[in-house]
């Protein structure tokens, strides 16, 4: 009974056939409704063919050269009129969270417009770093010079005079001008950087299939202990006055 269901379904007249596309690359018509069957005919994405209105076990009828008939996969074929298939949701890419801007020029060093940009931000950040960091070394080594090469502050004259060793201030002065211009150089340095938001975005931008973005900033937890009782307390109850006997409230009218 199957091989007669098969041969009817086969040789009855398309005298209904529907008009359709092939959508498949390299879809094949076979000589039965099977996969294993005979490939009769190829065809190729964009194919215009005539295909019978019903489906059957996953396959449809179609009209071959020289009135033959053969069979195609209902996947194969979109039908004239039929509603195109919903494609499926394509699942967000992951963000790449970046942690530092070493990391950040690792990611990066691909891009031939933002690696560049993010190595000279590394380079400048440690530049900066390196900078201010010197300062305030030079300047702690300098400080303590002050109280090595004292000056002598005397007061009064012959046998009377009086002389006390006093800091160097210079050396105080120059320290804390060390450190000073130290700082403001490595604030240029750093400032004068690139933003590394832009880079991000930017990259995002050109990489929508590998987002990046950074780190959060660590947030501290809430104190789990209770707040403090701020009421004032209670004034004290008065005193009793030796020797007077009364009692302790408002005077009577």
């Amino acid at each position: 009974m199957a091989v007669l269901a098969v041969v009817v379904f086969a040789w009855a007249p398309l005298a209904r056939a529907a008009s359709a596309v092939v959508v498949a690359p390299g879809a094949p018509a076979r000589a039965q409704p099977t996969e294993t069957a005979a490939v009769l005919q190829t065809y190729s994405a964009g194919d215009k063919v005539f295909v019978s209105p019903e489906v059957t076990s996953g396959f449809r009828r179609i009209a071959l050269p020289g009135k033959q008939i053969g069979f195609i996969r209902d996947d194969d074929v979109r039908v004239a009129g039929a509603p195109a298939p919903v494609q499926p949701l394509s699942t967000a890419h992951p963000l790449f969270i970046v942690k530092d801007l070493d990391q950040l020029a690792d990611l990066t060093k691909d891009d031939a417009l933002l690696g560049p940009r993010a190595r000279d931000l590394v380079h400048n950040n440690h530049l900066a770093a390196g900078v201010g960091i010197g300062a305030g070394v030079a300047s702690l080594l300098i400080a303590p010079l002050a109280l090595v090469f004292t000056n002598t502050d005397c007061v009064g004259s012959g046998s009377t005079q009086l002389c006390q060793q006093a800091p160097n201030f210079t050396f105080g002065y120059i320290a804390a001008g060390v450190l000073l211009v130290g700082g403001l150089i490595a604030l240029g340095i750093a400032t004068s950087a690139d933003n590394p938001i832009d880079i991000l975005n930017t990259w995002n931008q050109r990489h929508p299939d590998r987002p990046l973005t950074l780190a959060p900033a660590a947030v501290a937890p809430p104190d789990p202990s209770p707040p403090l009782d701020m009421t004032p307390p209670p004034p004290p109850p008065p005193m009793p006055i030796p020797g007077v006997d009364f009692p302790m409230g408002p005077p009577p009218n």
